[in-house]
């Protein structure tokens, strides 16, 4: 990170000794809005048991993963296409494929269990820009899997498999979501959604067992009713940002071996320079003052979209131009808005689930379809429209579904990308019948490592 170094001019010295001058109080309303401040604010609290961590496990499942992947590295596009498209020779390559890669599928499955996950970050050693998050993509092959393995247990009866499969899936989305970065906010988004979906396209196979949907209700209930904090995922983002600054000390410094004080201030010795300290210490009030304004305000906005709105300004507002001492929040403040929505319709995507398996329920029981989402028992109200969910019957589909956070009833359109790359639709869907998704031969990519 390259910022520009200090310009001794009477303008940029006085905002600099302005600033600097600012800084004690800055540091102590940070202590009090629970800022990490350090590396060891980082590190889970209260520490992570042995017994409790799925991590140790999760690396056994990865492992297990990358051997069926070298077996056969079409096995998800094997599994999917016998499903969307079934033929006698498809099942039967699904089933050895499914057989490959269950044993790290049930690894997973038992890490779910955990309670709580630590991959021992090195946060007491390295800066934040150099803290690497290499279980990402291992992680997101595993959902992959459970989905898969899901809608294929449900096809063949073992529906309690099934569900078992696609509540170990949201449990590993969830464990991606606690890097406290904002950006691991929206990596757990996208896991989920592959779960989300796969339950739609395995009651397909099952629209009138009771038992298994009454399973998948409780599921999508703690879902809708646990949405994601964007505050507790901004956390790293602040902590990069207060400890990036110390950026202006040298590049060749680790974190480990500067001296500090208990705020985390980096301590002035002889060996470092008078001016890039300055520098340091202007740019540290700065970062500090913008987060504080934003942790200020965290108690009071629940909506993530009025969160959003209010976080960029507010990191607008800290970056204006004029005052030198906010180039480095220019560089380090994160941009909120565009994922703000996604984080908006994670809830109102579980209560659609929740909809649409009303619906079944009652039709299983009655033996018709609900005239609508009421007389089935289900009353949500869609937060983005102020009124009952959109509720669909033709024939056998059901669709229930939110007008989405643009608050235009698209007709249970979802938010695809056209030709052109144009956003069209927008609403937030949940139907029966859904096909399953079916993903291209990761053999026939041009990229292999990216494709898996």
């Amino acid at each position: 990170m390259n910022l520009p170094k200090f310009v001794t001019s009477r303008v940029t010295q006085f905002q600099y000794d302005q600033a600097i001058k600012e800084l004690p109080a800055a540091e102590a309303e940070a202590v009090k809005l629970g800022l990490p401040l350090v590396g060891a604010d980082m590190l889970p609290k209260p520490p992570v048991r042995p017994e409790e961590n799925a991590a140790p496990i999760l690396r056994e499942a990865f492992k297990a993963m990358e051997t069926a992947a070298a077996q056969d590295q079409d096995w998800h596009y094997h599994i999917n296409i016998a499903l969307a498209e079934p033929t006698p020779d498809r099942t039967e390559t699904a089933t050895v494929a499914i057989g490959r890669v269950s044993p790290a599928l049930d690894l997973a499955v038992k890490a779910s269990r955990r309670p709580r996950i630590d991959f021992e970050r090195p946060w007491l050693t390295e800066y934040p820009t150099s803290v690497k998050f290499p279980e990402s993509s291992q992680t997101k092959q595993l959902i992959l899997g459970l989905a898969s393995r899901g809608m294929w247990r449900t096809k063949f009866g073992q529906t309690e498999l099934a569900a078992e499969d696609f509540r170990a899936g949201l449990a590993l989305a969830r464990f991606a979501g606690e890097e406290p970065t904002l950006i691991f906010a929206f990596v757990q988004l996208a896991y989920e959604s592959f779960i989300y979906f796969a339950i739609q396209s395995a009651l397909s196979f099952r629209p009138e067992d009771i038992e298994f949907i009454s399973r998948l209700d409780r599921i999508a209930a703690e879902y809708s009713s646990s949405p994601i904090d964007m505050f507790k995922a901004l956390r790293g983002d602040a902590y990069m940002g207060i400890a990036s600054a110390e950026l202006q000390l040298g590049s060749h410094n680790r974190y480990a071996e500067l001296k500090r004080d208990t705020t985390g201030r980096v301590v002035l010795d002889g060996k470092l320079d008078p001016a890039s300290h300055k520098l340091y210490l202007g740019s540290r009030t700065r970062v500090l003052q913008a987060w504080n304004e934003a942790y200020r305000e965290a108690g009071s906005i629940k909506d993530p979209i009025v969160q959003a709105e209010r976080l960029t300004k507010i990191f607008d507002w800290h970056s204006r131009d004029g005052d030198r001492t906010r180039l480095h929040n220019v560089i380090v403040l994160p941009i909120v808005n565009p994922g703000s929505g996604n984080i908006a319709d994670q809830p109102v995507r579980w209560q659609a689930l929740r909809g649409l398996l009303a619906a079944l329920r009652f039709r299983a029981n009655q033996g018709h379809s609900p005239n609508s989402l009421e007389e089935a028992g289900f009353r949500e109200v869609d937060r983005f429209a102020d009124s009952p969910f959109r509720f669909n019957v033709d024939g056998d589909a059901i669709v229930v579904y939110s007008v989405g956070r643009d608050r235009v009833d698209h007709n249970a359109q979802e938010r695809v990308e056209d030709a052109q790359g144009e956003r069209i639709g927008g609403d937030v869907v949940a139907r029966v019948p859904r096909k399953v998704a079916v993903p291209p031969r990761a053999s026939m990519a041009k990229d292999k490592p990216e494709a898996r």
